[in-house]
């Protein structure tokens, strides 16, 4: 799978939805300043997550984490830094405690909440 490296086309620059369905990471800055991002989908295969990837994304409302491989290792410093405070996350139902330690060191506001995904 290829990974969403930084300096992304303009076209994305401007994109509202993106879904990447191949990618195992998303390098650092990989969606830095995407300010009209909307929504989110990562992955079931994605293991890495760069530093400040998400930093600028104000517009992001919904994010939805597939994967169950997120470790502190592969997650970068701030990854979810710049993730506005009102957005909805939903993560895979088992790992909702172990995301919710890891997702707050590793940047995202606490005032986010974040939910079990529905089945």
């Amino acid at each position: 799978g290829s990974a969403v490296q930084p300096g992304l086309p303009s076209k994305f620059r401007q994109a509202v939805w993106i879904q990447n369905p191949d990618s195992l990471r998303f390098a650092a800055n990989a969606f830095s300043g995407c300010s009209k991002l909307k929504r989110l989908t990562i992955p079931s295969k994605v293991k890495k997550i760069g530093s400040n990837a998400f930093y600028g994304c104000k517009s992001l409302k919904k994010l939805t984490v597939k994967t169950t491989r997120l470790t502190s290792k592969g997650l970068g410093k701030k990854a979810w830094k710049g993730i506005p405070a009102k957005a909805s996350v939903r993560v895979p139902a088992g790992k909702q405690k172990t995301y919710q330690k890891l997702f707050y060191k590793k940047g995202m506001s606490r005032k986010i909440k974040i939910c079990k995904a529905e089945e």
